[in-house]
């Protein structure tokens, strides 16, 4: 690669030297012993923040945009990708209100390259609900922005630069103790309120610490760098699972016939019906923890050996409750909206003679680790004044494990079979879902109080999810770079391996199976009665029912366990009590 820079002949130095000693009056003894004792104080500031950035772009070849880090530390983000947007073409994509992964110039995450100090970075993450993510979209979460120095996007590519990148190549640097000499301490602490939290903190903490040394001769340096946040968070809200796609022949699927269609779709349109319409609410906490160590040696004033080791750690536990009707048999009154592809605003389903069906009343958890480790090795050797070698190397990995016995995720399905009928209003901006509540049915054996309790609820099927993802990238680079009066030639030699192991498995129990069978079978004080619509603001819920409940999924699958081995050991010890 070739680049075009302006060199100090030496014609223009002599010509320098001739002007700065004709143009430069006599200056006294006094006036110099003067000038020796002023102290010089350099302000830096957002200035200096400009002049970095805009260095940065100017020296740059392509299309590039940078932030330094007093763009990265003037907002309270909590983290990486919420500095990241600051830059033109940059967007993110945000899981539970928070910056997550970076789409440059319409390319979503996976194709965009990440970098630390020019070092490909591994990638690992699990999806929420189960499951293994194969993608390489780097979680940017797991960063927080205390220890970075300056945020490269590369959005053409260079022959200088990691592969890969087909929306852009982003380059985190970090800061180095020689970079910036003396004794340097920085401790800092910030309190992050979360209006959202519903059982947790409303408050919790983040802190940080910066301390960077250098002797007095700047050839040896350390600096160490740690940041620890915890957060308690909720969100709640309505969604439907799966949307049923089909060309109208002028019949619905399993309707009543006699069912009334107001704005029937025309024959051969496309419509779509719901599977099932589902309220939630969902408790997480998340504790990450960043650190990293830099030690630089500089025997000479050409030879500087840096090595560094950045580790970063995300604990994250999620309780999740559900409450949901599916609706797919007896419908007896159906209306369309006039999109292109009309969906249902008012739906019913009435079952008429059958026993009451079931309200699914799912708990979910969801426990999982983050962690990612890089350490390397980079040694840049000045030849002499016009040609430079760099050697840089690096071991990294990013892996995504269980943090609990059940594994990563389980799912305790729950029921009560209360509803005798049940519709959904999809034109109010926020679905609105009835149900005849009917606890009465002889077919079904309920209290018959009147009201959803514990006694209504039963257990069906309960689900359990290992997954884990391990990444890792062993690399290397050679880099030698000329300059010369017509401007400068890069070249090098890289070498880069990279291994990807991801395991998952389903683990399925039946506990009081589909059917909801043994209503009342829970321990007492297992479950919470929640509204489910409480913590939806800014709409309509005018006659939604909202009765559901919250519990630990978990409890209830350690609870199964145990009742099925007693359900396994009787007839065995019943079967040596009567033997002779």
């Amino acid at each position: 690669m070739i680049q075009n820079k302006f060199i100090k002949t030496k014609v223009a130095t002599s010509l320098s030297l001739i002007l700065g000693v004709t143009a430069l009056p006599a200056i006294s003894a006094e006036e110099v012993a003067l000038e020796e004792s002023l102290e010089v104080i350099t302000v830096t500031g957002m200035r200096s923040s400009i002049k970095e950035s805009t260095r940065l772009k100017r020296d740059a070849s392509g299309v590039v945009d940078a932030i330094s880090a007093e763009d990265i530390g003037k907002f309270p983000d909590t983290n990486l990708a919420e500095s990241l947007q600051r830059i033109t073409g940059v967007s993110i994509d945000r899981d539970n209100g928070e910056g997550s992964k970076v789409t440059v110039r319409g390319f979503g995450p996976d194709y965009n390259m990440v970098t630390l100090n020019g070092r490909t970075m591994p990638a690992s993450s699990l999806p929420g609900g189960g499951g293994v993510s194969n993608s390489r979209a780097f979680e940017f979460s797991n960063l927080a922005s205390d220890a970075v120095k300056s945020v490269s996007v590369y959005k053409t590519g260079r022959a200088n630069i990691a592969t890969g990148g087909i929306g852009a190549v982003i380059n985190i640097v970090t800061g180095k103790p020689l970079d910036n000499p003396g004794m340097h301490a920085s401790v800092g602490a910030k309190a992050i309120m979360d209006t959202s939290n519903r059982v947790g903190d409303d408050v919790t903490p983040e802190l940080s610490g910066l301390l960077s040394w250098t002797d007095e001769e700047e050839k040896f340096g350390a600096s160490l760098t740690v940041n620890t946040q915890t957060r308690h968070s909720s969100t709640s809200g309505a969604f439907v699972n799966e949307w049923r796609t089909s060309l109208y022949d002028g019949t619905i699927p399993q309707a009543a016939s006699d069912i009334q269609i107001a704005n029937e779709p025309a024959l051969g349109q496309i419509y779509s019906m719901p599977s099932d319409l589902r309220y939630f609410i969902s408790d997480q906490e998340r504790e990450r923890t960043n650190a990293q160590l830099t030690l630089q040696f500089r025997p000479v004033e050409t030879l500087t050996a840096t090595l560094d080791y950045t580790y970063s750690k995300q604990d994250t536990f999620q309780s999740r409750a559900e409450q949901s009707i599916w609706m797919d048999t007896y419908k007896s009154n159906l209306g369309f909206d006039d999109e292109t592809v009309t969906t249902p605003v008012d739906y019913n389903e009435d079952r008429g003679d059958q026993a009451p069906r079931d309200l699914g009343l799912a708990l979910q958890e969801l426990n999982q680790v983050n962690e990612n480790d890089s350490i390397g090795l980079n040694i840049k050797y000045d030849v002499n004044d016009y040609f430079t070698l760099t050697f840089d190397g690096h071991s990294s990995t990013a892996e995504s494990s269980p943090d609990a016995q059940y594994g990563t995720w389980v799912n305790a399905g729950l029921g009560a079979n209360i509803s005798a009928g049940q519709s959904v209003e999809f034109n109010n901006g926020y679905p609105i879902m009835h149900v005849d509540f009917d606890d009465c049915d002889a077919r079904r054996g309920l209290n018959c109080n009147g009201v959803l309790d514990q006694d209504d609820v039963g257990t069906s099927i309960l689900d359990m999810n290992y997954s884990s993802q391990k990444t890792e990238i062993d690399e290397f680079r050679v880099i030698g770079a000329y300059e010369f009066e017509e401007g400068s030639i890069e070249f090098g030699i890289e070498s880069r391996s990279m291994e990807s192991h991801s395991v998952q498995s389903l683990t399925r129990h039946t506990m009081g199976n589909w059917g909801i069978e043994n209503p009342g079978e829970l321990p007492d004080n297992y479950l919470t009665l929640v509204d489910f619509t409480s913590e939806i603001n800014d709409f309509d819920k005018s006659n939604a029912f909202n009765q559901g409940f919250t519990g630990s999924a978990s409890q209830i699958g350690e609870w199964a366990s145990l009742v099925n081995m007693v359900l396994i050991l009787l007839p065995m010890v019943q079967q040596q009590l009567i033997a002779p």
